[in-house]
């Protein structure tokens, strides 16, 4: 597997977001992300349930990984997303990409599960 380098200038920044409700509603949140400059990486839990049987489901949290570039629109005076990577941004995104990785490496390992438990 080949390495990058990542530009040194750019910051990187990890956390694990609490769920929060806005209105009453909950609000969708990423159970993890890592921003490295402008490109941050965020993992979302999704829980899915499937019948086995009569009387019987199981259910499996399935996570997924969105990547995005992120800058302030100053004309319109709020931050945005990017689908596009230029050469630096695109070391960040490598790296975010690795980071969430393990992270879901980390995390799949934990609650794998066992050979009798079909999913």
């Amino acid at each position: 597997m080949a390495t990058s380098t990542v530009p040194e200038e750019l910051d990187a920044r990890e956390s694990t977001a609490d769920p929060s409700a806005t209105n009453g509603e909950p609000k969708k949140r990423p159970e993890w992300s890592w921003q490295f400059g402008p490109v941050q990486a965020s993992v979302f839990a999704n829980e899915v349930t499937r019948e086995l049987g009569p009387n019987q489901t199981t259910t499996r949290t399935i996570r997924n990984v969105r990547l995005e570039r992120r800058f302030y629109n100053e004309k319109e005076e709020k931050w945005q997303s990017q689908p596009t990577y230029s050469l630096t941004t695109i070391h960040a995104a490598i790296a975010a990409l690795q980071k969430a990785a393990a992270y879901l490496e980390e995390v799949e390992a934990e609650s794998s599960p066992s050979p009798q438990q079909p999913f």
